[in-house]
């Protein structure tokens, strides 16, 4: 795996986070739900990242979190990884915890 494959992948992670973080804050401070146009617009941009995420694996024929953890030393976010490996995209009525 090329160093610009993983630190484009280490990018997707951080945008990833900050979209999830962006939502959480979102979804408190107004009274919107996960269901309105703007948080709609949140999960299409985490679910791109998942996308581009796996594309690079694909390329790269990762196939676990193992493998990725062997070439990538920069920690990600469960939530992303659950996104490349099990084919989860963000799914609105779980709980949102990132941590805050």
């Amino acid at each position: 795996m090329k160093i610009e494959e993983i630190q484009k992948l280490e990018s997707l992670n951080n945008e990833f986070r900050d979209i999830l973080v962006g939502l959480r804050e979102f979804l408190f401070a107004s009274d919107e739900t996960m269901y309105s146009d703007e948080a709609r617009g949140f999960q299409r941009t985490m679910d791109n990242c998942v996308r581009e995420g796996k594309k690079i694996l694909r390329e790269n024929d990762i196939k676990t979190a193992e493998e990725l953890k062997a070439v990538c030393n920069k920690f990600l976010i469960p939530d992303f990884l659950n996104g490349l490996f099990d084919n989860n995209v963000y799914i609105p009525e779980e709980e949102i915890d990132c941590g805050l």
